[in-house]
């Protein structure tokens, strides 16, 4: 999903990291899924690439 939404805004990984101020490795293994970024860090790279993220938890639909 990372990848996939700085791709659509034309980003490099190079800029992104200096956004979030994070090094180009850790987001490359974030993008490549060697890492699992915490809601913190989701927020960072959303901010970064001036987007958002969504996301889901289960199956269903709270009730």
């Amino acid at each position: 999903m990372v990848r996939s939404r700085r791709i659509e805004h034309g980003l490099t990984q190079a800029e992104v990291a200096q956004r979030a101020q994070i090094s180009q490795s850790a987001l490359s293994r974030i993008e490549g899924g060697g890492g699992i970024p915490t809601l913190a860090m989701l927020d960072r790279l959303a901010r970064a690439m001036g987007t958002t993220f969504t996301i889901t938890v289960g199956q269903g639909v709270a009730a």
